[in-house]
């Protein structure tokens, strides 16, 4: 009996998308690799992020069905293995090789321990950053090395696998990181500058920014010279203010300022779009850039932010307006 294989992939895909929303970033890796062995044979596998820096750094990898304590030696041969480049060089294409006596003695030493005569390996590699992410499969000696069948269906599942998985990180950071964003506090203002309701907490926030301010009229920094009442966006040294105007009064917001208020508007601008998964050239193409360009804005968004991974920018954005799309993207 023929399988149908794109049925297989069309069916994989929508449950790998279920996943990303419905299981913890902790167990998503293994989920899905336990998912893929009914579309392709293998017992384990190494899912992770690496640094590429004279070295191979694994960044907490997911080691699929591999012993404890494994995981240094999964650097060691596969910073030995000399087909290395050439996953890198060819991002989202699956590469397919048994290991043979031609391979350097590192690595053979190494797939002889841990039973590996076959390797499936695909990966995407950001050169700015040197961050490399893939998954490399394995099968035991004594089995048949991988077909075309299985690289073709890896080829065809990996880009929406890692997207998948971006959506599985940042939404969980969103959602674990909502109460540990700065707080909020509210006050209404009457004709858009005298104070007269303030949430427990509006005060004392303010007086960070304004030592010597009590109230009740709003400080004199907040005022728009144009229209006598609050600005609608305030960003101080140590706080962001909020306003938004409600007939004759102004639900006024303030928090602390955070990190990611220091981003440009149009590094905000590719912030949103790599937090939703976007590559550089997808970003470049959104916002009518140059991918230079691009690639440039996302390198600088990672320096401010203190980030490796696309994935942790959506928790720090969350406490500012960085995720109110309609205001930052059109």
């Amino acid at each position: 009996m023929v399988r149908d294989r794109v049925g297989d992939l069309g069916a994989f895909l929508t449950l790998v998308q279920t996943m990303s929303r419905d299981t913890p970033p902790d167990g998503f890796r293994s989920a899905v690799l336990t998912c893929l062995q009914d579309h392709i044979s293998f017992r384990r596998a190494i899912w992770g992020d690496a640094l590429i820096n004279g070295r191979m750094d694994l960044r907490k990898p997911e080691m699929f069905g591999f012993a404890a304590g494994a995981q240094s030696d999964a650097e060691l041969g596969a910073f030995a293995d000399p087909r290395l480049s050439r996953v890198l060089g060819a991002p989202g294409v699956a590469h397919a090789y048994s290991i043979g006596e031609s391979d350097p003695l590192p690595l053979r030493l190494r797939a002889a321990e841990h039973h590996i005569g076959h390797i499936m390996s695909i990966a995407q590699f950001d050169q700015t950053l040197g961050l490399a992410s893939g998954i490399v499969f394995v099968r035991s000696e004594d089995k048949q090395a991988f077909s075309a069948q299985d690289t073709s269906f890896i080829d065809a599942a990996f880009d929406h696998i890692m997207r998948a998985w971006t959506v599985c990180q940042i939404g969980h950071l969103v959602q674990s990181t909502r109460a540990e964003s700065p707080t909020t506090f509210h006050a209404a203002a009457r004709q858009g500058r005298i104070i007269e309701a303030v949430e427990p907490g509006f005060l004392n926030l303010m007086q960070t920014e304004w030592p010597q301010w009590h109230g009740p009229i709003i400080p004199e920094a907040l005022i728009d010279a144009k229209t006598g009442t609050i600005q609608a966006a305030f960003t101080g040294a140590s706080i962001v203010v909020r306003a938004v105007m409600r007939d004759d009064i102004a639900l006024v917001s303030v928090r602390n300022r955070v990190v990611a208020d220091t981003l440009t508007f149009q590094e905000r601008r590719v912030a949103i779009l790599c937090a939703e998964g976007l590559t550089y050239k997808e970003i470049a193409q959104r916002l009518g850039l140059a991918p230079t360009t691009a690639r440039n804005h996302i390198a600088a968004v990672h320096r401010r932010l203190d980030v490796s991974r696309n994935s942790e920018i959506g928790a720090l954005l969350l406490s500012t307006d960085g995720l109110q799309m309609n205001s930052w993207i059109s």
